[in-house]
């Protein structure tokens, strides 16, 4: 892995072949949700062909504490992968942290809903009703709509400023497969429509909501800001609108990350 921080993007650079025996994290030196999720969810489509890895931990004690704190090498060890992640203390941080979550169904999902409302509902208690529910229907179309058994959630609030973050990820069909019958001819397209409220891949009435409601409540209400990357088009979205980019290393899945501000300081849900 390239050196640094570990986030969505980057780790869309990663290539698992079926050569590939070892992941390399000696460089990593800050972790984000987005990164882990991502990650867990390539290693996962890796491992469901079969085969198994050994990852190597960072270096740096930050990075590496932290990923064996939100359970990274729990996860590693259910695939029968091996690491050099060191055991840790892990003390329970409440709201602050949602560990790595293998997702199958909106109660999978439940740590994280809580989690988001509980620091969103200082700001906006409506909002953080929207997201919260928003949330489960992320976690309970995750599978249909990726064609994949699971997709992964992590969260963190950051406490000397007061962010809040969370991600879901799926290593799965990608948005543009899943929405060409609604219009989508590329990844761009696909983006756009996934976060148009009322559309989705279903068809079924009272459905699509999830992710317009996310960027609604994030992007809007919280004065955050919510990406989601499919395929070579990552769309960043704020209140001020959204832009969309392309990236050099394609993603076969679809990820989403927002983050909003939280409250300062130590505050335990």
């Amino acid at each position: 892995m390239p050196s640094g921080t570990l986030d969505g993007p980057r780790v869309t650079q990663l290539r698992l072949t079926a050569i590939t025996t070892t992941i390399d994290l000696t460089g990593t030196t800050f972790v984000k949700p987005g990164g882990v999720t991502t990650l867990a969810a390539m290693i996962d489509a890796f491992c469901r062909t079969g085969r198994t890895l050994h990852v190597i931990a960072p270096s740096d004690y930050g990075a590496y504490n932290y990923l064996a704190r939100i359970h990274f090498s729990h996860f590693l060890e259910e695939l029968g992968c091996t690491h050099t992640f060191p055991s840790v203390r892990e003390n329970d941080l409440g709201h602050d942290l949602v560990p790595l979550t293998r997702v199958a169904s909106g109660h999978d999902a439940n740590a994280l809903g809580a989690a988001a409302l509980n620091f969103a509902g200082a700001y906006d208690e409506g909002a953080a009703q929207a997201l919260c529910r928003a949330i489960g229907e992320a976690g309970e179309n995750v599978s249909f709509h990726s064609g994949s058994p699971a997709g992964f959630i992590a969260a963190q609030r950051f406490p000397a400023n007061g962010h809040f973050e969370f991600a879901v990820a799926d290593a799965g069909y990608g948005l543009l497969h899943t929405l060409q019958a609604h219009g989508a001819s590329n990844h761009a397209s696909a983006i756009e429509l996934a976060l148009t409220e009322g559309v989705s891949a279903t068809g079924e009435a009272n459905r699509g909501f999830g992710l317009s409601s996310i960027e609604a409540s994030v992007a809007s209400a919280l004065s955050g800001s919510l990406s989601l990357l499919s395929g070579d088009t990552l769309t960043h979205a704020t209140a001020s609108g959204r832009r969309a980019t392309t990236i050099d290393f394609p993603y076969q899945g679809t990820v989403v990350y927002a983050r909003f501000r939280g409250h300062r300081g130590r505050r335990r849900g």
